[in-house]
């Protein structure tokens, strides 16, 4: 997840994306593609193991590190998280609640991001 290490997003207590990346490295990757330096998410066999709240929480962390490489939005609808991951609505939102119960994302209006503010909690997640 090379790309990841690029991101040059920190928590304000000094938790960086290299340092979740090293915690997601076996389930995805984030690499290059084309000529426009655009990235691609490839998720690999065993992230399909992970429990639906790591999977979403991990599809919201790399959307966000997309966000910050490519300066797209780093927030994403419930539909499209279940688009991206292939898992029902009715598997999504119950992830997306208990991780916004844990302050690891956050909702605006229907959109949800992981804050460059939470990676600290990302992380206790993801170990979990």
């Amino acid at each position: 997840m090379s790309a990841l290490h690029e991101s040059s997003l920190v928590h304000h207590n000094g938790t960086s994306a290299g340092e979740v990346a090293d915690l997601l490295s076996n389930h995805a990757a984030l690499v290059t593609e084309g000529e426009d330096g655009s990235y691609t998410v490839f998720f690999k066999e065993p992230f399909e193991e992970l429990p639906p709240r790591k999977r979403v929480a991990t599809a919201l962390f790399l959307q966000r590190v997309r966000a910050e490489l490519e300066s797209e939005s780093a927030w994403l609808t419930p539909s499209e998280l279940t688009q991206w991951l292939d898992l029902p609505m009715g598997v999504v939102y119950p992830a997306l609640r208990h991780l916004e119960r844990q302050s690891v994302v956050e909702n605006r209006n229907g959109l949800y991001r992981i804050p460059g503010t939470e990676f600290s909690k990302l992380k206790r997640v993801l170990r979990e």
